[in-house]
This record gives structure tokens, C-alpha cells and sequence, in this order.
């Protein structure tokens, strides 16, 4: 087999050196949950990972953000018959990131797993990927006893300064940006203006699920990318936000983000928290043997998503949730299955409103898709709705506006093939 993406995710057999400053002991909180992979997905997982904690038995996740296709091979790692234990790398402290109940301190902490000689390691329990686990390049297979849980839909995106003039992107013209790097070829002509400068082109790595989604659109290996590298959503809005002052930086600078990361710099500038003063800019997108380019959302200043719930944006696909085997009828395998079952959206709570939560997290729950699909990037399939109006109800409150749907309080007042939904309340016919 060959050498698995480890090192990203440090479960290197060392133990810290003498003298550096220890974190907490991530082993000692209330039932931890170890999980590790997509970074698109942290702000979701940690709404999750406050209310879980905030439950009678609470339970603790403790999250490392490695990237979708390094969570991907450390899951393949971890099901293997000689996994390697989730350790703190030499010299690093406050390596993990678990969230504790809402309040004070702040929810959101570190912690270190350092195993000292003769402990009980500690192995990782669930993988979260963007992409399926075929898309990352060179993986094995994922072992018989891991299964892909598939939960709501993310879509990806090319993002610019919000003073830029371009408002949109085909795949033909992102396979030139991001594969030959603004750089005309001998004998071809590779430039696609205005992003002819690979210092001002902006990507997240080959590991990233963001990248290997949008890779798998564009035709260009996520491992052959130009541009700078950007090693977290964070420091992708600096670059993009950064450049946007009148002059050639503004008009040449491309990046890519998820949709959901551009939403929360989005809500923040709109409700002026955060400290955000500006916000990167989703370009609309046409795919391959499509006439016309398509956002996310219906406008660029709405949250509905509705380009993606009917197939017209084409970066898309569900989260993926990969769980290791646990001892029959354990805590942890409890455990384990009701965050999994929380992501995906097949677990239901007192307390907690999967759709408006997801909603407001800038990602669709299955119930609001329209469609669907088996592989990345591939053929879409027809499915009926029963959320898509509530959905749109919740994603678009933040901006002011509401869905376009017919309300309803019950199937006799709907149009045919559709039925009344009630969520929460509210009723709108939705698909059949």
C-alpha cells in the first residue's frame, strides 16, 4: 500500500518535548468524539459540537481541520489492521480544537492528545470529506467496514475582490486561470484576461476538498494547480479582501472558497459583526455544454441556494461522513452515530432544528435538493423536495427577503404534484 497523507495530521508516535506549555489533556474531556478532515465543514461542526455539549450527557468533539482528502487517508489509516494513534506533533501544543458548552470561556478551545509510554492510544473515530473519497487522487479504496454517510450539499466557488468587474467564470477559462497559470504557452494562447498573473491566483492545496471538488469540474488534477497556496479559509479571505484596492491586483486576483465560508463573510458585512468591512465575491460558474453562467443563489444577494437545490450551478455535492467500526452497543458507537446522523441529517433531537441550522450555515439539507448525484461532478437525478420552501423561508431571512413559494396549511390548497409541509409552523407546498 502505498504511504498515506499522515503528516498533515501529525499521528506521528512521538511524545512532546520536555518544557513546552501543555494544553488540556483531550483524553479528559466528557466523552470525546475524535474527528478529523474537511475544513468547509468546521463552522457546521461546531454549532453541532456546542449543542452536543450542552446536553445532560454531554459529549465532546474534538476536531482537527487536515483537509477533505487527509481525512479521507486517515480514515483508510485508522481501519487498517495497524492504525496509527492521533497524537500531538513534537513541538506543537493546542494541536486539537474541541468545542465546550455555550457560555464562558468562550466555547471554541485546544487541546493535545500526548500519549505518555505504556498509555491507551487514542484513534480517530470519524473522517468528513467534500468530495467522495474516489476524487482524492492516488487513494485506495475506502475498507469494507467504512461507509459513506452522505449528508447535505455544499457548493464550491470562484471567488473574487468585491471591486472587481468580472462577474463570471466558465470551465473552459478556470482549466487555462488555474491549469497553465496565466502564463502563455509557446505556440498557444493559455492567458484568460484579466487573470494572467499566477502571484495573484489563489488555491488551497491538493488535499483540500474545496480544490479536488472544483478540480474534478474544471478537468485541471488538484496536485496541478497554479496559484499561491492558502492554508486555511481564513487566510483565503485575506488574500482575496486584501487586494481588493483599485489597480491591477483587483482586477487580476482569483480564489476559491466554499460557498457556506463566502456566506458567513456575507451575514457578517450585512449585519456588521465580526469586524468584516468587506467580502469576497462569488463569480457565477458555466459548466461544460451549458449557455448561460449561474450563482450559487438565485441574485448575489440572496441565500437561497436555488441554483444549486435545480441543478443550474454545477459545483456541488454532499458531505461526506466516514465512520470507524466501534464496539457493539457502546457509548461510543452511540456517540459516533448521533453526530453522524446529526451531519447527514437522518437524526432528529429535541432542541435542535436541522434545517434551519443548515440554512443558516450556507449548506442544503437532502430534503431541500431538487437533485441529486452518485459521483462528483456527474450526472444529476430528479428527486422531490419536502424542504426546499422552508429552507429558502429560513436562508433568505438574514437579507431581508422571504421564498417565493405558496403557503399552505394543507394539501387542498397546493398546485398538483406537490403537498403541504409544515415545518416548524410554516406550511409550503413543496414537490412531490
Amino acid at each position: 500500500m502505498r504511504t498515506l497523507e499522515l503528516a498533515p495530521l501529525a499521528f506521528a508516535a512521538v511524545s512532546l518535548l520536555a518544557g513546552v506549555a501543555q494544553a488540556t489533556d483531550c483524553t479528559t474531556l466528557p466523552n470525546p468524539v475524535y474527528v478529523a478532515g474537511s475544513t468547509a465543514i468546521k463552522p457546521t461542526l461546531a454549532q453541532l459540537a456546542v449543542f452536543l455539549a450542552n446536553q445532560q450527557t454531554p459529549v465532546t468533539i474534538v476536531y482537527l481541520g487536515s483537509g477533505s482528502c487527509s481525512g479521507v487517508s486517515a480514515v483508510i489509516n485508522a481501519a487498517s489492521p495497524d492504525p496509527t494513534p492521533l497524537q500531538s506533533p513534537t513541538p506543537t501544543s493546542n494541536y486539537f480544537t474541541y468545542w465546550g458548552p455555550a457560555g464562558s470561556p468562550p466555547p471554541a478551545q485546544s487541546c493535545d492528545i500526548t500519549t505518555p509510554d505504556g498509555g491507551t492510544p487514542v484513534y480517530l473515530n470519524i473522517g468528513l470529506s467534500d468530495v467522495f473519497a474516489s476524487t482524492c487522487s492516488g487513494m485506495p479504496a475506502l475498507p469494507s467496514n467504512v461507509t459513506d454517510y452522505q449528508g447535505p450539499v455544499q457548493a464550491m466557488t470562484f471567488v473574487v475582490p468585491s471591486g472587481s468587474t468580472e462577474s463570471a467564470i466558465s470551465a473552459e477559462a478556470a482549466y487555462f486561470v488555474f491549469g497553465f497559470g496565466g502564463h502563455d504557452q509557446p505556440g498557444m494562447s493559455d492567458q484568460v484576461a484579466p487573470w494572467t498573473n499566477v502571484m495573484t491566483m489563489y488555491q488551497r492545496g491538493a488535499s483540500s476538498g474545496t480544490q479536488s471538488m472544483i478540480a474534478a469540474a474544471i478537468l485541471v488534477p488538484p496536485q496541478s494547480w497554479y496559484g499561491v497556496p492558502e492554508s486555511s479559509t481564513g487566510a483565503m479571505v485575506t488574500a482575496i479582501t486584501t487586494a481588493d484596492v483599485p489597480g491591477n491586483a483587483q482586477s487580476s486576483t482569483i480564489g476559491i472558497m466554499a460557498a457556506e465560508d463566502v456566506d458567513t463573510q456575507r451575514i457578517d458585512l450585512i449585519k456588521g459583526t465580526g469586524g468584516v468591512t468587506d467580502a469576497p465575491r462569488e463569480l457565477a460558474y458555466k459548466h461544460r455544454g451549458q449557455n448561460c453562467a449561474y450563482l450559487p443563489d438565485s441574485t448575489g444577494s440572496l441565500f437561497d441556494k436555488r441554483n444549486v437545490r435545480d441543478g443550474h450551478y454545477a459545483i456541488w455535492g454532499p458531505i461526506h461522513a466516514l465512520p470507524l467500526p466501534a464496539p457493539a452497543q457502546s457509548t461510543l458507537a452511540k456517540n459516533i452515530s448521533t453526530i453522524v446522523g446529526l451531519l447527514t441529517g437522518t437524526a432528529q433531537m429535541p432542541g435542535i432544528d436541522l434545517v434551519t441550522f443548515e440554512a443558516q450555515n450556507g449548506i442544503v439539507p437532502q430534503c431541500a435538493m431538487g437533485v441529486k448525484r452518485t459521483s462528483e461532478i456527474g450526472a444529476m437525478a430528479l428527486q422531490s423536495h419536502t424542504c426546499g420552501c422552508y429552507y429558502e423561508h429560513i436562508a433568505n431571512m438574514v437579507a431581508g427577503a422571504d421564498t417565493t413559494c405558496m403557503s399552505c396549511t394543507n394539501t387542498t390548497q397546493c398546485p398538483a404534484n406537490t403537498t403541504c409541509q409544515i415545518y416548524d409552523s410554516v406550511g409550503y407546498c413543496e414537490s412531490n
